[in-house]
């Protein structure tokens, strides 16, 4: 969302109800999926959250956020980070999923996201990151 105020200058005002229409993409049912867009956007996936469910820069500007109506949910957010980049790869039979008989790979984080306001998601801290079952990163 770092980008919001140069879109309504790029794009026709006839076209900004489509900039990043996540909220009705997802209602429509087709595949959305979040990154770490490095160069682009940040690396840290929960400035990416954060700006998904918010719609603001980390300044928190527009206030209130910017085409509030594509706001995603939490659980939306991170099912565009998990689940959904797997089922796009067709290896949602093996991972995207805490589930048994799936990849461990998950993190341990020292809030819930969905514990904390919306705004303070990119205070969360990774405490520990485990993938395929084995602990690689510990705080």
């Amino acid at each position: 969302m770092g980008e919001w105020d140069k879109k309504q200058n790029w794009s026709p005002e006839s076209l900004l109800p489509y900039c990043d229409a996540f909220n009705n993409l997802m209602k429509a049912h087709i595949p959305l999926t979040l990154s770490s867009d490095l160069p682009i956007g940040a690396l840290d996936p929960f400035q990416t959250i954060s700006a998904a469910v918010n719609r603001t820069d980390l300044e928190g500007n527009p206030d209130g956020g910017w085409m509030t109506q594509e706001k995603l949910t939490i659980d939306d957010a991170y099912f565009c980070l998990t689940k959904t980049p797997a089922e796009l790869e067709y290896r949602n039979e093996v991972k995207g999923i805490i589930e048994s008989g799936y990849q461990a790979d998950f993190l341990i984080l020292d809030k819930h996201p969905k514990e904390v306001d919306s705004k303070d998601l990119t205070d969360i801290n990774v405490l520990e990151t485990w993938h395929r079952g084995k602990c690689v990163y510990r705080k």
